[in-house]
């Protein structure tokens, strides 16, 4: 995973490929301090060496996306302590928000595809926002639609300042220099790029343009009932609760009716604010008719994120059998209209060539050039 991040991170930046400072990854099976999120320190060793170590507990690794910002935020650092020295028991400064959100979104959209929907809601909600308010904007509190929307801000602040004359090395320059400055100032990221720093206002301008550009063209291709299931599928897979040995009957909980459950877990609200931004990227890409299915789960496990909810159980049972009954009557008109096609069509449906069936030679083009026809001529007089 780390090194096709570490990829992602590279070409999303254009930033050199070498590495200097090892990446330590370390699971616990406990939260760390009473924060249930991973987390990203640096050490320093003999001879003024660096170590960079994620502390990850299980319960949030359990998140492929909050693990995967987590080994982003770790290459940013080591590409921002490469050439620096820190000094012992100094504060060292993490990358800014913005960067690792934007990038990881630039890595998903690989993926995912891009939702032009959340695109042309950006550009019809006006300008972007101002950059000092931006910088200091921290999206872990957000809710899922809020952090998609900050997500889409920050991969397009990230692609107007690449889209800068020597976009790439300014970038290089001010990423380098991380350790030196707040990430929440506006300043070193204007200096770091003259093209803004002549003009600040350039900044909005592109800004602007490069979010014209993500909502320019429908750039997220639907997927079929089928393949949205599957994704549905794989999406709840991993919802179990935690073991309890005084109710074991819980063990055998899983899949969607497990949310409840989950949300009583003081690890579980971090769990599940997560499994909503996953529905929500989901819920882009899901066939229309299963749109609602993925919109009332997604809902479902922002507000069990927020505060536990009674009705949760009942409103579960509910979508669950929405999902089944559309799902079955779906493969029910799969099934017929193949039926019909394969056995009840009186027409050629013309999507095959009319030689299909014929003989190679009926199939052949006639040819007219001179060697052709001098051939053609000594196989009709061989057959008198």
């Amino acid at each position: 995973m780390i090194d096709t991040l570490a990829e992602s991170f590279v070409s999303s930046t254009g930033l050199p490929p070498e590495w200097k400072w090892p990446i330590v990854l370390n699971l616990n099976t406990k939260p760390l301090r009473g924060s249930d999120r991973p987390r990203t320190s640096l050490f320093l060793g003999d001879e003024d060496t660096i170590k960079i170590q994620l502390d990850v507990p299980t319960t949030s690794a359990r998140s492929e996306a909050g693990l995967e910002l987590e080994i982003l935020r770790a290459l940013a650092l080591e590409f921002a302590y490469r050439e620096a020295k820190p000094r012992a028991n100094k504060h060292f400064s993490l990358p800014p928000e913005w960067l690792v959100e934007g990038v990881w979104q630039k890595a998903a959209a690989r993926t995912h595809g891009l939702s032009a929907a959340l695109f042309n809601q950006l550009v019809q909600s006006g300008p972007p926002p101002k950059i000092d308010a931006f910088l200091k904007q921290r999206p872990q509190p957000l809710d899922p639609t809020s952090r998609a929307i900050y997500r889409a801000q920050s991969m397009t602040l990230l692609n107007a300042l690449l889209a800068t004359k020597n976009g790439k090395a300014d970038l290089a320059t001010y990423l380098s220099g991380l350790h030196a400055i707040r990430p929440e100032d506006p300043q070193p990221l204007l200096a770091a790029f003259p093209e803004l720093k002549e003009d600040p206002t350039n900044l909005v301008k592109l800004w602007t343009l490069a979010i014209a550009r993500a909502s320019a063209a429908d750039q997220l291709e639907a997927l079929s009932v089928v393949e949205t299931e599957k994704q549905l599928s794989l999406v709840m897979e991993d919802l179990r609760p935690a073991v309890d040995p005084k109710k074991p009957e819980l063990e055998k909980l899983s899949g969607p009716l497990a949310m409840p459950v989950i949300a009583k877990d003081k690890n579980g609200r971090f769990f599940l604010a997560r499994k909503a931004e996953e529905l929500l990227m989901l819920e882009g890409r899901a066939h229309p008719v299963y749109r609602p299915v993925v919109e009332e789960y997604r809902l479902i496990a922002s507000e069990l994120a927020g505060k536990p909810r009674r009705d949760a159980e009942k409103r579960l049972l509910a979508v669950g059998e929405l999902r089944s009954a559309l799902f079955a009557r779906c493969e029910a008109m799969s099934d017929y209209v193949n039926w019909f096609e394969a056995t009840q069509m009186d027409t050629p449906s013309e999507d095959f060539p009319e030689n299909l069936g014929k003989s190679p030679e009926q199939s052949v083009m006639p040819r007219s050039d001179a060697i052709s026809l001098a051939v053609d001529s000594a196989q009709r007089m061989n057959r008198k």
